[in-house]
């Protein structure tokens, strides 16, 4: 497939934009979040019978995290890209009633 040069140029989404999405959406609070988390149930992250170490399991919860915010982050790209261009964003849930289905 060829893409002329038209469609590739249409939207310039500066990179700027596209890092601050990224880094306010990934890295934004996630630290604060997890000492937040640490402190309000350590029996998560300590304990005698628990199998992985202390350290191993925060680094699980960072990156199970990250994940997470990434998808997030990724999705406001997308959305910034199309609102850019004009397009209309629609509804997120397509059936409005429960009973429809």
């Amino acid at each position: 497939m060829i893409l002329c040069e038209k469609s590739i140029t249409k939207n310039n989404m500066q990179y700027k934009k596209f890092r601050d999405i990224f880094n306010d959406q990934i890295f934004g609070e996630s630290k604060k979040k997890l000492l937040e988390k640490i402190v309000e149930n350590p029996n998560r992250y300590v304990g005698i019978f628990r199998a992985t170490t202390t350290k191993t399991k925060i680094i699980q919860n960072l990156t199970q995290t990250m994940e997470i915010r990434f998808g997030d982050a990724f999705e406001k790209v997308v959305r910034a890209y199309f609102e850019e261009d004009q397009y209309q964003e629609l509804e997120r849930r397509i059936v409005q009633d429960k009973n429809q289905l």
